[in-house]
């Protein structure tokens, strides 16, 4: 029971370190096309005129490749570089539990490479990350798209539109194989999106 309290108050301390983010961002309220809508969550919706989604690859020279976990952005934080956000992300996977695994996969040789790692050794991973991960994945954006002040004014710089992490292989961060994942990815960055125009610090 000790043990448990202190890993949720060190969830606390971890996500009071980024930006505060709301359960229920505006944006993420959006009307989608009909196979995204139908693999979105319950949540109340309101019109916002759709586009065609910009579509984030997750293929280097590919638009919006920039804005994925993979792109090569450093991300600081605890006064520790992460050689990209999938490294920070994959860490968090062990934070406060395993920080021998975090450091190892902070210092992995690529974004692949950490996420493997992580899933190696799934089984010392924080036992509730299932339920932090949404949240872990917005303190980690957050801490990117703040140190990079470009990236986030080409996040700002897709207005309005849904975005879609183009990943056949990934139904939960993106799209799935038939484009009715829950590109959990690309909810965040609106969630985030929307902060960052009603926060006016870009």
């Amino acid at each position: 029971m000790r043990q448990s309290r202190r890993q949720s108050l060190t969830v606390t301390n971890l996500l009071g370190a980024a930006v505060e983010f709301t359960a229920m961002a505006a944006i993420t309220a959006v009307v989608l096309p009909p196979a995204i809508a139908a693999a979105s969550s319950g949540r109340a919706q309101r019109t916002v005129r759709w586009t065609e989604a910009p579509v984030m690859s997750c293929n280097r020279n590919e638009p919006y490749y920039e804005l994925t976990n993979g792109a090569p952005y450093t991300a600081t934080f605890e006064e520790r570089v992460y050689p990209t956000a999938e490294h920070l992300f994959q860490s968090f996977r062990f934070y406060g539990t395993r920080p021998d695994l975090a450091e190892r996969i902070r210092t992995a040789t690529s974004p692949r490479a950490a996420r493997e790692e992580a899933e190696r050794q799934r089984r010392d991973q924080r036992h509730n990350w299932s339920k932090e991960q949404l949240e872990m994945m917005d303190c980690v954006l957050a801490h990117k798209f703040a140190q990079h002040a470009a990236l986030a004014n080409v996040l700002l710089g897709t207005g309005y539109r849904y975005l879609v992490l183009n990943s056949y292989d990934d139904a939960f961060w993106g799209c799935g194989p038939k484009g009715q994942g829950r590109n959990e990815l690309g909810k965040a960055l609106m969630r985030l999106r929307d902060k960052l125009r009603g926060s006016g610090q870009v």
